[in-house]
């Protein structure tokens, strides 16, 4: 670790990630090696994800996995513990960075360890949650107050979010989103193309609209802006 620099994105002293390739750029967060990720010089060589895929082959090969979660093969369950595999850095940066700022709030799954030599990220298993996807694929119609309810709950979940952005990943693959008879609502990602809003509302309110548009049956009338402004304050 170089101790003279400092944060190679902010300039913080203290630093405490290193490029796993280089091994000379440090920083002081998740979020600033994400935000320095492509242009900090330092771009992947074939060896580095060679060797990156061969740790992760390794880990696969050494823990005989119970079953895939979410049917990927790079989720998977052994025990009590999910292990996703990711597929590119800036991938496990999203996850970590999203997961990070958002423990205190319950609304993602809880870090068990992280791996930066394998990309790759452990946490708990969430128990007692249906995947939102998989729970309208297998009902062909859903009743008006299971709509109300899931809408609800989607905008107190929204509502914790830190910033007022939301992830492609969230909308585009609805196996990322979970949750439970109690209305709670746990958001497996958030990565990917960052849709970002000037306020919370308008987030909110943009986020149900994309969700809707990819699976008409998840959710009745979108709540206009005002509305969901109300419950959120």
């Amino acid at each position: 670790m170089n101790l003279t620099s400092g944060c190679l994105n902010c300039g913080k002293y203290g630093t405490i990630h290193i490029c796993e390739q280089c091994h000379v750029a440090d920083y002081c967060s998740r979020e600033c090696q994400l935000a320095r990720l492509n242009n900090h010089g330092c771009k992947p060589t074939k060896a580095y994800l060679d060797r990156i895929n061969d740790t992760q082959w390794n880990i696969y090969y050494r823990y005989k996995f119970e079953q895939d979660f979410n049917g990927k093969t790079r989720v998977l369950r052994k025990d009590r513990l999910v292990y996703k595999f990711c597929k590119t850095e800036a991938e496990y940066l999203e996850t970590i960075v999203f997961y990070e700022a958002h423990q205190e709030y319950g609304i993602v799954p809880v870090i068990f360890t992280t791996i930066d030599n394998a990309w790759l990220i452990v946490t708990h298993l969430v128990e007692g949650f249906t995947l939102l996807g998989e729970s309208f694929k297998r009902s062909p119609t859903v009743p008006t107050y299971c709509k109300e309810k899931l809408q609800y709950a989607l905008i107190m979940a929204l509502a914790k979010f830190k910033s007022n952005s939301f992830g492609l990943d969230s909308i585009g693959n609805l196996q990322n989103i979970g949750y439970n008879d109690c209305g709670k609502i746990i958001f497996y990602e958030n990565n990917g193309k960052q849709y970002a809003y000037a306020s919370k509302s308008q987030m909110i309110f943009q986020f149900l609209q994309l969700l809707k548009f990819r699976e008409p049956r998840v959710l009745g009338t979108i709540w206009n802006e005002e509305t969901i402004k109300r419950y959120i304050e």
